[in-house]
């Protein structure tokens, strides 16, 4: 398996011998990495697919970017170069869709990471900086998809927001919201129990309302009606017996939930900060609308709090909850010795 890795290193400070700072000799920064000398301005443009993330700590443990120090991180996957990667500058690359080399991936592990950075692009992307390339990551492997399901999500999140923001740079708190909320659930979230629940949920409701249409079927067959307009049920009265509106009823029950499983509104609140730090860098960069001298839009700055100002509405709603419960079991033990008194 390749390696990452790091080649020469600079000696003392501004790359001139420690010796030669005053005749001190300095102790070289512990973790301080390893550049390589590179014949090119810029680093080469990579894609990483079917990766995993760990923590060099414990190799064995699963790590998401949004909760690990890249000096702790270590990455695996398989690398692929892409059609002027190596040669062209990174603005004449990305303009345009990126090309896998006709070449299969080779095994690589990346030691040493330097920072990782979001693309904004269409679909959006991370990707890894090392100290020899820049590696777009792709699809993760089938054993990390939960783990990096967060990014994934929040990836979704900005996504969506500088969409809404484009379109109206006034984005109210509630319009936001409900705009995040329709966002569809991730690959990595479909595998977490929460989502399995509600995916479970859903499935049970449509198989129950397909067992209703399945009966009003069978009793419209039954009387020799035909309550069926395209596919679907219309209301009809059996008046040989008296089952009136057997269709209507049907239909009525396969009103349940049919949709796809989507977040809550907690579920997005919990990664509003995120969101705002990235909108934020977007304006200065001129990427969110043109003119990087723009203000903020008040969404960024409401996002940016909003988690913590949910979050003691919740304390104070669960100390009021606690004390409302309290009471209502002081009255029923009242009731009770109460009673009890009673001859």
């Amino acid at each position: 398996m390749a390696e990452d890795g790091g080649g020469g290193a600079l000696d003392g400070y501004g790359g001139y011998p420690a010796e030669a700072n005053g005749g001190l000799t300095e102790e070289p920064a512990k973790d301080r990495i390893a550049f390589p000398q590179l014949s090119r301005t810029t680093l080469p443009l990579r894609l990483l697919e079917d990766f995993e993330i760990y923590d060099k700590r414990a190799e064995e443990k699963h790590v998401g970017l949004e909760a690990a120090r890249v000096c702790t991180i270590v990455v695996y996957g398989k690398a692929r170069k892409i059609c002027g990667g190596e040669t062209k500058s990174p603005k004449e690359v990305l303009t345009a869709p990126l090309v896998p080399l006709d070449r299969p991936p080779h095994p690589l592990k990346l030691a040493e990471v330097l920072d990782w950075t979001v693309s904004h692009s269409d679909p959006p992307a991370i990707w890894l900086i090392t100290v020899r390339a820049w590696y777009r990551l792709g699809e993760p492997s089938a054993s990390y998809l939960r783990t990096y399901g967060v990014m994934q999500r929040r990836l979704a999140f900005c996504h969506a927001t500088a969409h809404a923001l484009r379109r109206n740079y006034m984005l109210s708190l509630d319009v936001a919201l409900a705009t995040l909320e329709q966002v569809p659930v991730v690959a990595g979230d479909l595998t977490d129990p929460k989502y399995r629940a509600r995916i479970e949920a859903r499935t049970e409701s449509v198989r129950r309302a397909e067992a209703v249409r399945e009966e009003a079927r069978a009793q419209a067959r039954a009387a020799g009606a035909d309550a069926y307009v395209n596919g679907g049920l219309a209301g009809s009265v059996d008046a040989g017996t008296g089952n009136a509106n057997v269709g209507a009823g049907a239909a009525a029950a396969t009103g349940a939930p049919s949709t796809p499983v989507q977040y809550e509104r907690r579920d997005v609140i919990d990664d509003t900060a995120f969101i705002a730090e990235q909108m934020e860098g977007l304006r200065k960069c001129g990427g969110l609308v043109p003119g990087a001298e723009l203000s903020a839009p008040p969404i960024v700055a409401t996002f940016k709090t909003l988690l913590q100002v949910t979050k003691r509405k919740e304390a104070v709603d669960a100390k009021i909850a606690a004390r409302a419960a309290t009471r209502a079991a002081a009255r029923v033990s009242a009731r009770a010795a109460l009673q009890a008194s009673r001859p």
